[in-house]
């Protein structure tokens, strides 16, 4: 009897370990799917918001025009998509490796006057605080102020 139930102990230590490992697999795959999911949709709303400004200002050689309603509605969009995505990093949803990409590219456009001018509108427009504001101010080495009214 006691070697009848030392085999189940045995059996079912077994099973417990196995079940857990799939457990552990099965979460690093879902991790890695949903990391490959918010990466897909970043990327495919970028692209469409750079297209769209691109559009409307054909390069962005020029200032922020803040009496084009459409710039003003694809600029607010653009920084509410890098926000999404700073907070999606802070909480893993989004690797260190891809993270120092995007931030480079947001130090990119910061360097450029159609989107500091831009980042200084919706400010105002917006109660922009905290961490992501910091991060923001932290890439725009141009803060190149125009007289943009709230």
């Amino acid at each position: 009897m006691e070697k009848y139930i030392a085999e189940i102990l045995v059996l079912a230590t077994v099973a417990i370990i196995t079940a857990v490992i799939q457990y552990m697999v099965s979460k690093n795959r879902d991790k890695k799917q949903r990391r490959h999911e918010v990466f897909s949709d970043y990327s495919k709303r970028y692209t469409h918001l750079i297209s769209s400004m691109l559009e409307e200002t054909h390069a962005f050689s020029s200032n922020f025009d803040q009496n084009n309603p459409k710039l003003r509605k694809y600029i607010s969009e653009f920084f509410m998509l890098i926000s999404e995505e700073y907070y999606l990093h802070s909480d893993d949803l989004i690797e260190d490796k891809i993270w120092g990409i995007w931030s480079s590219g947001v130090e990119h456009h910061m360097n450029n006057p159609f989107f500091s001018q831009g980042w200084e509108f919706v400010q105002k427009q917006v109660d922009m605080t905290g961490k992501f504001k910091d991060f923001i101010d932290s890439k725009n080495i141009n803060n190149s102020s125009l007289d943009i009214a709230a």
